[in-house]
């Protein structure tokens, strides 16, 4: 997800309202942030062991091999997670089609007692990359069956299936970590502005990226005003783990979308900038009581 000031830039639209209204929820919106790493698998690699994964001359450092999403297999544990369980919190995954919660760790799920035998979605995935999805799927349109909208679509609507989780008013034991992977604007583009079903096909689709952008904005805002009323005291991230794929080079593509409400007792360093890993250091410094250890870029 591209920073807004960029989005507005390019496609010459104004989001002061948008801003206007976080900001009235106690949001910061900080501009200017470069991320770590410039995709997808070294960004969520590195927030989930808390530091770089690589060392000075680009080799994966010792111990940080396994990358996401294996990183969250059942033998596996990260320094985020080992974290987690030491102040008492649960942690829960919400992904996308591309890193999908079943195929990797049910305990990790927001239902855990899924079962990922009859799980549709599981299915889809272990299938995509043989010839048997495109069979599939030209089958289901002769029969005016569309896969992206019945699938696809919903399971990429990380925030979405939040909220709806959340809303069934189920107990909650301890304090929970969610992690939502929400798959947009990413391609593929399958929402109108108004987060309706629409395909725009190809990668590199400009009115289609807009559309997708437009709609998650319209997601972070019912999901600031859903959490605003159901935890007005809970820590919120909304964080793009890399820029569009329209970027220019390496520097442009670490530039991303960067949104954050914190306690009011926890404290940004303005000198500090806030990447997915330094968000992260600063949330756990203010649970703890300890002074936060910044990455310096």
């Amino acid at each position: 997800m591209q920073p807004i000031e960029e989005f507005e830039k390019y496609y010459k639209i104004d989001m002061k309202n948008f801003l206007q209204h976080v900001e009235s929820k106690n949001f910061t919106y900080f501009k200017n942030t470069s991320n770590i790493y410039d995709n997808t698998t070294h960004s969520l690699s590195a927030l989930f062991y808390l530091d770089k994964i690589f060392d000075d001359k680009e080799t994966l450092n010792e111990g940080k091999k396994i990358l996401y999403p294996s990183i969250l297999r059942e033998q596996n544990k990260s320094d985020l997670l080992i974290n987690l369980i030491n102040l008492g919190y649960e942690f829960k995954w919400i992904g996308n089609f591309f890193a999908y919660c079943p195929k990797f760790n049910l305990k990790y799920c927001l239902n855990e007692n899924q079962n990922s035998l009859i799980d549709p979605y599981l299915y889809i995935n272990f299938f995509r990359q043989s010839p048997i999805i495109p069979i599939i799927i030209n089958l289901g349109l002769i029969f005016n069956f569309n896969f992206d909208q019945y699938f696809f679509y919903k399971v990429n609507d990380g925030m979405g299936r939040l909220t709806d989780f959340l809303k069934q008013g189920k107990s909650i034991s301890n304090p929970t970590f969610y992690f939502i992977h929400h798959m947009s604007p990413h391609w593929p583009y399958i929402t109108n502005n108004d987060c309706s079903f629409k395909n725009f096909p190809g990668e590199k689709n400009f009115d289609g990226y807009k559309s997708a952008y437009l709609c998650t904005i319209k997601k972070v805002s019912e999901t600031i005003d859903f959490l605003h009323e159901f935890d007005p005291n809970s820590t919120i991230v909304f964080q793009s783990d890399h820029n569009w794929s329209m970027s220019r080079n390496e520097e442009e593509k670490k530039m991303i979308f960067n949104l954050i409400k914190i306690n009011e007792s926890c404290k940004f360093d303005k000198n500090v900038t806030m990447h997915n890993l330094n968000t992260l250091r600063l949330i756990f410094s203010c649970m703890t009581g300890n002074d936060p250890n910044y990455l310096i870029n």
